[in-house]
């Protein structure tokens, strides 16, 4: 048997649930840290990718069942529904960590930020001492797998992006001078600003963040005020747009009265609200309303699914170069002894 069917994917994402389960279940910050005390317990070795589009367990050395057990206890409000998760193992994980590292399975094909995060979650785990060899050798292979994709291919270019959409709607809604306030510096929050300074150069700009100093940096560098982080009962009518990319346990906002436009990009979400309207808009349905126009990127398909099985077959190899090597090892062993 080879080694990789060894190594297994217990996850839920996009493809099965809406942003409302993703955020109970999602593992981010102390969260993900008390999973891995838990799960090193019961030898877990291996990784959690836990974004706004999924939270997925790559794991080995443990049972499909006690990985679940202890992502329930760290859940304890969440809803797991057999339907939902996703359970893949051997090459089937190795394929889909290839695509989900590419953005070829992401929200928005061709999603830019997934590669960070992949690489902020190996790392944490490597300093967890959760990676040994063979996970590191996986999850290297993916990272150059999605790097090959984005030199050789124009997959992850373009402009169809939720951060553009938002600009862009900031626009037809607001005008070219809105007030806009964004909550969070992280990579979403850091794309949105992005897009605003490219398109609406006269707009009025604050940031706030859990982490002050963050917020100063950031609103020094892009143009910005920091201030600071609302309360819960915060009123957010004064600015025509508020975009929200807060790591939140629960949501905590109420949608404010008026004309405000609310960019709920948060998992959980932020805001506390059942629906969708003109005025609120959350990732998913922002993700739902992102046009793939780009010809390039279902263009490209074809060449990113042939440079994963390229990569797929190198692995191949590499198990079969493995098998011989070992063989010939134990060969030399047994004459020894005779």
């Amino acid at each position: 048997m080879n080694i990789i069917q060894d190594y297994q994917m217990i996850g839920l994402n996009h493809h099965r649930s809406d942003f409302r389960v993703r955020g109970a279940v999602s593992l981010h910050g102390e969260q993900r840290k008390t999973f891995y005390r838990q799960a090193q317990k019961s030898g877990f070795t291996g990784f959690v990718l836990s974004t706004c589009n999924r939270t997925e367990i790559y794991f080995s050395a443990t049972t499909y069942d006690e990985v679940l057990r202890i992502w329930k206890k760290c859940c304890p409000e969440a809803k797991f529904s057999r339907n939902c998760l996703i359970h893949l193992s051997g090459p089937d994980m190795l394929n889909h960590l290839y695509e989900v590292a590419c953005g070829l399975d992401a929200r928005v094909p061709g999603d830019n930020e997934i590669l960070g995060q992949l690489k902020e979650a190996v790392s944490e785990a490597r300093e967890a001492k959760l990676l040994p060899g063979i996970w590191q050798k996986i999850t290297n292979s993916a990272i150059s797998c999605s790097r090959k994709i984005r030199n050789s291919t124009h997959f992850n270019s373009g402009t169809t992006s939720i951060p553009y959409t938002i600009s862009k709607r900031i626009r037809i809604c607001a005008g070219k001078s809105p007030k806009i306030l964004v909550l969070g510096t992280g990579a979403m929050a850091t794309l949105c600003i992005k897009y605003i300074n490219n398109h609406l150069p006269d707009r009025e700009l604050a940031i706030a963040s859990r982490c002050p100093e963050k917020a100063r940096r950031m609103a020094s560098e892009c143009g910005g005020d920091a201030v600071l982080l609302p309360a819960d009962n915060a009123d957010f009518a004064r600015y025509d747009a508020v975009i929200s990319a807060l790591q939140l346990d629960r949501p905590q906002y109420e949608i404010p009265h008026g004309k405000s436009l609310i960019f709920d990009l948060g998992i959980p979400a932020n805001f506390k609200t059942e629906v969708h309207s003109d005025r609120y808009q959350h990732l998913d349905w922002l993700a739902a309303g992102v046009k793939i126009t780009l010809g390039c990127r279902s263009g490209e398909v074809l060449k990113v699914r042939r440079i994963i099985q390229e990569y797929l077959q190198a692995w191949d190899e590499w198990e079969e170069q493995r098998k011989r090597v070992t063989g010939q090892l134990n060969l030399m062993a047994c004459s020894r002894s005779a």
